[in-house]
């Protein structure tokens, strides 16, 4: 807010900030429970919002090494079963090959799956995105006649502690282990978005909307997530940027259409921020022509390291919904600065489904042309890890001219531009 205000721009909001509600999921009575032992949510294990009635209660497990070890069939003892599975299927496909595989080879379905992951962290700040953001496969997973939990080390070692003493330690074996998840209920704290903007000089201004998130995981187990990359770097270019549009403007070049620069929050909690300003937009969405979301912009990835390229950034989600937005970005880069454009996340099939996951899908969801720039994640992803002497404050320079550029273009362009492709239909 200092910032803005310093370099003259005009707060979007009465109160300055857009205050919204953070809603945080907790376990009610508890956490889940192997035997005594107690394992807490987003720590040790992650599961989508629930909306039984009572308490998850399973007396036997069943564990499988992989897609092809439905060997079971259990026809007498109907205790509950929960399987523990180590492959994760985390795509729709792998999903609905698994439930399939339970049709034929097991006679009852189980109340609870657990997929094994080796970072329960990245895990559910993943899931979580995509719930918020309603992504397709949201629905699909809650649909499955099964609930799935992601979990850890810490839960895997307490069930194969269990499954030791009973000697029955094999694969493909059941075990008697009680496992208890209680209910989940809803606790909220208020957020707030800082939005800004630089007044355009049409009377009917339409508006670009700049995003880049500025939370990000906080202090775990007395560590501090610092979020450098993730996404420090794309909230101080949203600044960088704003500060020179306004100077631009100071120098009596103002532009067409206004812009808004939002840093956003809650968008590691699911997108909570921006999706809160697609609700309760301070300009009308009609009038917004684009969304440019900075997310992840000062560092580069294994794939591109071991390439030797360094200058190029991915561009997400540029022809979605505008064949003009996408064209814009070339030319801009064509013109300024020559980075490698990577498309590879922007494909539809892409198992990461990177469009799904920043704030930017809160603008798409509304049919207005969006751009994700993002370098990638690496082995400092999500971990305390990623600090600020990691960056590379000269690329991150270079990637911030082009998003610079495309943004004075938008702004500027005599007419906006035009959607003309349908959004994607909704992919298995």
């Amino acid at each position: 807010k200092e910032h803005f205000i310093r370099y003259g721009l005009i707060p979007a909001s009465i109160d300055t900030f857009q205050y919204h509600p953070l809603s945080l999921k907790a376990n009610k009575g508890g956490n889940l429970l192997i035997d005594s032992s107690k394992f807490l949510f987003r720590k040790d294990y992650f599961m989508l919002s629930q909306e039984q009635q009572s308490a998850i209660i399973t007396h036997s497990i069943v564990r499988f090494n992989g897609t092809n070890s439905f060997l079971i069939k259990r026809k007498k003892n109907k205790n509950d079963l929960a399987f523990i599975i180590h492959n994760n299927f985390s795509t729709t496909e792998g999903l609905y090959f698994f439930n399939d595989q339970l049709k034929k080879n097991i006679d009852i379905i189980p109340k609870l799956v657990f997929f094994y992951t080796d970072n329960i962290d990245s895990v559910s700040c993943t899931w979580s995105r995509l719930e918020r953001s309603s992504a397709p496969i949201i629905n699909i997973v809650k649909e499955l006649p099964f609930k799935i939990i992601w979990i850890g080390d810490t839960v895997l070692a307490a069930i194969d502690k269990h499954a030791h003493l009973k000697k029955q330690r094999n694969y493909n074996k059941i075990f008697p282990c009680d496992i208890t998840l209680p209910l989940k209920n809803t606790s909220s704290l208020t957020g707030c978005n800082v939005p800004f903007f630089i007044r355009g000089t049409n009377a009917d201004s339409e508006v670009v909307v700049v995003t880049a998130h500025y939370d990000h995981l906080g202090v775990k187990n007395d560590t501090i997530f610092r979020g450098a990359d993730d996404d420090a770097s794309g909230t101080s270019t949203v600044m960088e940027i704003a500060r020179l549009f306004a100077k631009a403007n100071k120098e009596g070049h103002p532009p067409l259409r206004s812009i808004l620069f939002m840093p956003v929050s809650g968008e590691e909690k699911g997108l909570l921020g921006s999706s809160y300003y697609a609700r309760h937009p301070v300009f009308p969405l009609k009038n917004t022509i684009a969304n440019i979301n900075i997310d992840m912009v000062g560092r580069t990835d294994p794939r591109h390291d071991s390439l030797g390229i360094r200058e190029y950034v991915y561009i997400i989600g540029d022809d979605k919904l505008s064949t003009q937005l996408h064209d814009i970005n070339v030319d801009m880069n064509e013109k300024y600065t020559r980075l490698d454009l990577d498309y590879r996340y922007n494909d539809k099939d892409d198992p990461n489904r990177f469009y799904y996951r920043s704030d930017h899908y809160n603008f798409a969801k509304n049919n207005i042309p969006v751009i994700f720039y993002f370098n990638g994640t690496h082995a400092d992803y999500h971990k305390p890890t990623d600090t600020p002497d990691k960056i590379c404050f000269d690329l991150m320079q270079h990637r911030a001219r082009l998003i610079f550029n495309t943004v004075w273009e938008l702004a500027n362009r005599p007419t906006r531009i035009i959607v003309d492709k349908q959004p994607d239909p909704v992919q298995r």
